[in-house]
């Protein structure tokens, strides 16, 4: 979406969160950061840090905090697209009613109406995109979460099994 439809949708086109969208497509990232995190916890209990494990837990639930945050950020900016854009599309057809015979009108609308073409279609991509990113990060915060909050709470009792 290039900086003058940013501008227009009032989204701000923030470069940081173009990458986490970007991550966020494909889930595999973050299933390999929970493995990083939990055997990061695993290595350091085995070094001697006794509540390495626990505390790897609790990083995971505040990551699954995070992502639920995420999504809600994108679920936003879906709908101020959505909105933005029919908002475009009726004003073009109201004026497409109310003008007559003036030519300049109607080069104006003529304008007008293929800004909005442009801008339909970025933003049909950019809801596609954000459906991926929102089931991904449903899945993501939830196996985050529920592992996060297994671990935080059994986490000094699972060496002991092993």
């Amino acid at each position: 979406m290039n900086q003058f439809h940013s501008k227009f949708l009032k989204v701000p086109d923030n470069p940081y969160l173009r990458t986490i969208q970007k991550v966020c497509t494909s889930s595999n990232f973050i299933y390999l950061t929970l493995f990083f995190i939990l055997a990061l916890g695993v290595l350091l209990h085995y070094l001697g840090f006794s509540n390495a494990i626990g505390r790897s837990g609790a990083i995971l639930v505040a990551v699954a905090v995070t992502l639920v945050y995420l999504n809600h950020y994108f679920i936003e900016v879906q709908s101020v697209l959505s909105f933005r854009s029919q908002q475009l599309k009726d004003l073009c057809e109201s004026s497409t009613e109310r003008v007559s015979g003036d030519s300049e009108a109607h080069q104006k609308l003529a304008s007008l109406e293929n800004f909005a073409l442009q801008l339909d279609e970025s933003v049909d991509s950019e809801l596609t995109q954000n459906k991926i990113v929102y089931a991904n990060l449903i899945k993501a915060e939830f196996v985050t979460g529920v592992i996060g909050t297994f671990v935080w709470g059994f986490g000094d009792l699972i060496p002991a099994f092993t």
